[in-house]
């Protein structure tokens, strides 16, 4: 009997979780649907235009490059350098160990590209973490 009841109270609390989970849900989406009515007309026609929509296309196509050298940094909040300025780094350092390994240093081809490849991975990694360390110093 005791069972019975312990398994009846396992599966009202599961119910309630999910009445709860599913009423947040229908309030977010109820409040999602009245801000999207308050937003103006002139807004949504603005955003259709075509010089918004590559400039929001080139801004997340900045944040993306900026992710792939950023990989799992602790912070990022406070990186603001042009992922264009990355590239070109990258590209530098990549020719440049490339070069060192290669013709310097006479190492085989594929230890040349290997380095390249690191080369042009971690000078723009420590580009980013120099600026995200300057910015925790503001607020440290």
């Amino acid at each position: 009997m005791a069972a019975l009841i312990a398994f009846g109270l396992m599966i009202a609390g599961g119910l309630s979780v999910f009445a709860i989970a599913l009423g947040e849900q229908s309030h977010n989406q109820a409040l999602k649907r009245r801000v999207d009515k308050l937003a103006s007309r002139a807004e949504e026609l603005a955003k259709h235009t075509l010089a918004t929509k590559i400039g929001g296309w080139l801004a997340a196509l900045d944040r993306q490059i900026r992710s792939l050298f950023a990989y799992r940094m602790a912070r990022s909040w406070g990186v603001s350098i042009k992922s264009a300025y990355l590239l070109l780094a990258g590209a530098i350092a990549a020719i440049g160990t490339w070069a060192l390994a290669d013709i310097a240093l006479h190492l085989p081809n594929y230890i040349a590209w290997v380095a390249g490849a690191v080369g042009f991975l971690l000078l723009p990694r420590l580009m980013l973490n120099r600026e995200q360390h300057r910015a925790d110093a503001q607020f440290s």
